[in-house]
């Protein structure tokens, strides 16, 4: 294997038995990460080894490792008991707001897995209730962090008297990623075309460096450069910027994004995005409005929303059942393609070559990243293969 497999079984196997410490959470998540690349690749008795490793350990260690270890086997085996055993212990962990947030994003990739014959593991209800608990006890946490930062908070001063604006995203790139081409167009609008000024401010939340105590194999992207810089500019627009200091989801790092946007003192906040801790302990002070990156219903409790078209059933549904009818506020079409959904299809009726590998691009957010450069490698792929473009 590409890791010390070793230690990282006796740092399992060993250590405290509560919640290990950043550097330890760190280091764990890493190995897990390389585990995962390379159990593929194992023959079946060294994998069977691993497992019997992993479900030994599993049976001996505190809470937090358990539930740990049980997501590592669910992530190498995809049996659904591994991970729903994780999902019994999470619910008695003590609450940890950059912990229960960091689970939030390893859940939304880990309960979207599919088995061997394309079949969903998880029903939409499911996944919606495990990640709506977890995104209620972070934001439950969120509010006690920003009590102790920002006291009573202030009244909202409303847009004449306080023409201030935030926006939040939970990961800031480059051009070509969606939601930060989402963001800084909101930004430089508002700016420019509404007088508004602009703070944006990237938690970090999808991080890149996990920390809580689901493990799985997501990858986010993050740009360290940004904690380095006040201000960023785009299309001739300056604007504020805030990102934490490391760039990762932790407990310092959201209580740095909430006291950057106490001093700031903005009447709305918008949040680019399904969910984020924190937006919602602003209520008192501000307009939150969530601006989601699917056409899906964001995890909120008392903050507004749009959408990208208007509520199908399944979303009228989920607004019933969790109280938000009020918080939906229009949808803004035009943001992002709203597929609809469709049967299959066969490579005559697309008038595909039979017998020729076939590139397809499939997302909800295509008309942003799809750019001539990308199509440009595509093409230059297939004319060096025998591949349809």
């Amino acid at each position: 294997m590409s890791f010390d497999y070793q230690k990282f079984i006796d740092v399992l196997a060993t250590g405290p038995t509560v919640r290990p410490d950043l550097n330890a959470r760190l280091f764990l998540h890493q190995s897990a990460k390389l585990l995962i690349l390379s159990y593929k690749n194992l023959d079946p008795n060294t994998q069977a080894i691993v497992s019997k490793d992993l479900r030994f350990i599993a049976k001996k260690v505190g809470n937090y490792k358990s539930c740990f270890v049980n997501s590592l086997l669910y992530a190498l085996t995809k049996e659904r008991k591994y991970l729903q055993k994780s999902l019994q212990i999470l619910r008695k962990l003590p609450v940890s707001l950059s912990g229960h947030t960091d689970d939030f994003w390893a859940l939304s990739l880990s309960l979207r897995d599919s088995d061997g014959d394309g079949e969903l593991l998880w029903e939409a209800e499911e996944r919606r209730e495990y990640l709506a608990f977890l995104h209620a006890k972070a934001e439950e946490k969120a509010k006690e962090t920003y009590t102790q930062v920002c006291g009573a908070g202030s009244v909202h001063k409303g847009f004449t008297d306080n023409p201030r604006v935030v926006l939040i995203t939970s990961q800031l790139l480059a051009m070509g990623h969606a939601p930060t081409e989402i963001a800084l167009n909101y930004a430089r609008i508002l700016q420019k075309d509404h007088g508004k000024q602009v703070l944006l401010v990237n938690s970090c939340e999808y991080s890149s460096k996990a920390t809580g105590a689901i493990a799985s194999s997501m990858n986010a992207n993050a740009m360290d450069n940004y904690s380095n810089f006040s201000s960023l500019t785009y299309e001739d627009e300056t604007f504020g910027l805030f990102q934490p200091n490391p760039a990762i989801c932790s407990d310092a790092g959201i209580q740095q994004c909430i006291t950057k946007i106490d001093e700031f003192d903005p009447s709305l906040i918008i949040v680019i995005g399904n969910s984020c801790s924190f937006a919602e302990a602003f209520l008192q002070r501000s307009y939150v409005i969530y601006s989601p990156t699917a056409n899906a219903v964001p995890y909120v409790t008392n903050a507004k929303f749009h959408m990208h078209d208007a509520p199908r059933e399944e979303h009228l549904a989920t607004m019933e059942k969790e109280g938000l009818q009020e918080n939906y506020e229009f949808f803004l079409p035009g943001a992002y393609e709203v597929q609809t959904k469709r049967s299959s299809t066969t490579r005559d009726e697309l008038g595909l070559p039979e017998g020729r590998p076939v590139f397809i691009v499939v997302g909800n957010r295509l008309n942003y990243e799809v750019t001539e450069d990308f199509l440009s490698m595509l093409e230059d792929i297939s004319s060096r293969s025998d591949a349809f473009f």
